[in-house]
């Protein structure tokens, strides 16, 4: 199993007795003991930690700023300050040879572009600006694809909630950040100068609607993709907010609460719409795929779409329960979802249908799927697997965990592997103004 270093938070404080070693069981039975190796101090109040995709670089965010660090020595390099600004979420890409592109959110709910380049961070956008305290809109997530090339951000307002795609202009920003370091002679010059950079195209999605007075087909009469697109969004729109009306009487805003938004951004499968083989940046995702909170389908939109024209699904993966969770797989080609009813569906991008729909025998509710990607990891190499076999985990709210492994004309098998599993993650233990990273479980398979 392959296991990615990513962002994380914690704020919780660490028992003595792992300052020195951390010892844990797998569920094999072997003993494992992890040594602290290094040490550093830590920025006052810092809340998140980022990896860049090389493992050169590490970036935090703290009670006044950000701060970018050198993975191997654990030295600060460089730091963007202000204060009162506390940044609660960060990520960290490479975009091209010795520059990466950095994403943040605040408290306050703002997202922010940051570039990192020759020991300098330098501000290039602020997402959500806030224009009127009473009509801003709060950032709940945002996340970089690999390369930099796009970000997409969840955002409400007034009990609105969208979702917006960016297309950054990584090459003009590479042109302007070049400029600005061979004119820059002023070596004391502070990194967060406000700079002119290229705007950000933004596309923004919402959460799809039926046409007023739209009179629906029953299945057997669904004809053509808008009547077959327009059936499937009836099945959200006629659960939607049932619980609150039943029990209440209210409505979903009345009662002061909305849709969340699940995405994944898809490489190349050469198939669909948007899956051009031809793209320049072979590495960079054509299109996302989305998920209400309370929806049966999953929605795929092309990243070509004009920022200035509302994004129309190109494809729909409709599922028979209400979606809990999901992931992709390393090449994209796959996607799981997690249903009501304790139910997995496998869907195959390529072949445009499902790869398995197994229901695991648990009288439980899944909150998280992961695969075991030990398979292709490029868009190419997944394109001509022909007998397609992957392997994922499913999580419990209970705590149980579930092994299941599919594959096209193979019988799904499925193992529960513990009552109980240890959560793997990679913590930050702060304690004495003292930065430690370890791992706290792992887990063998």
């Amino acid at each position: 199993m392959k296991t990615r270093m990513s962002r994380c938070s914690t704020k919780s404080t660490p028992e003595p007795e792992v300052l020195g070693a951390c010892k844990t069981e797998t569920p094999r039975g072997e003993t494992l003991t992890l040594q602290l190796s290094v040490s550093a101090q830590l920025p006052q109040g810092t809340n998140c930690l980022a990896c860049s995709e090389d493992g050169m670089y590490l970036s935090l965010g703290h009670s006044r700023g950000l701060s970018v660090w050198c993975a191997s020595s654990l030295s600060c390099v460089a730091e963007w300050l202000q204060d009162t600004l506390e940044i609660t979420n960060i990520q960290m890409c490479r975009m091209a040879e010795a520059v990466y592109l950095l994403s943040t959110v605040d408290d306050m709910g703002v997202a922010r572009v940051f570039i990192y380049h020759s020991e300098r961070i330098h501000l290039l956008s602020v997402i959500n600006v806030m224009e009127n305290v009473n009509k801003r809109s709060i950032c709940l997530a945002f996340e970089l694809s690999e390369g930099g090339l796009y970000g997409v951000a969840s955002l409400k307002c007034s009990g609105d909630v969208w979702l917006e795609i960016y297309h950054f202009p990584t090459q003009a920003w590479l042109k302007e950040l070049e400029k600005e370091s061979s004119n820059n002679q002023d070596q004391n010059l502070s990194g967060n100068v406000d700079l002119k950079w290229s705007p950000v195209e933004v596309s923004k999605i919402k959460p799809p609607k039926t046409p007023a007075g739209l009179t629906l087909q029953s299945p057997d009469k669904v004809l053509n993709k808008t009547d077959f697109y327009m059936h499937c969004l009836s099945l959200d729109i006629e659960t939607e907010g049932r619980p609150f009306s039943e029990q209440s009487g209210k409505t979903n805003a009345a009662n002061g609460s909305y849709r969340h938004c699940t995405h994944h951004f898809l490489l190349p499968c050469g198939q669909f719409p948007g899956d051009n083989k031809t793209n320049s940046n072979r590495g960079s995702p054509v299109a996302v795929c989305v998920w209400w909170s309370g929806s049966h389908n999953l929605l795929q939109y092309s990243l070509k779409n004009k920022p200035d024209v509302e994004p129309i699904p190109d494809m729909i993966w409709p599922n028979a329960q209400e979606i809990l969770c999901s992931a992709v797989s390393t090449c994209t080609r796959f996607i799981a979802v997690g249903l009501k009813g304790a139910m997995l569906c496998v869907w195959d991008r390529q072949s445009g249908a499902p790869l398995a729909v197994v229901v695991v025998s648990a009288a439980d509710v899944f909150s998280k799927v992961q695969f075991l990607d030990d398979g292709p990891e490029s868009a190419d190499d997944c394109q001509s697997l022909t007998a397609a076999e992957v392997s994922l985990l499913l999580v419990c709210k209970s705590g149980i965990i579930h092994r299941v492994s599919v594959g096209r004309g193979k019988q799904p098998f499925t193992v529960q592997l513990t009552e109980r599993l240890p959560e793997f993650k990679v913590s930050i233990l702060n304690m004495g103004n003292f930065f430690y990273l370890m791992n706290c479980y792992v887990v063998v398979f």
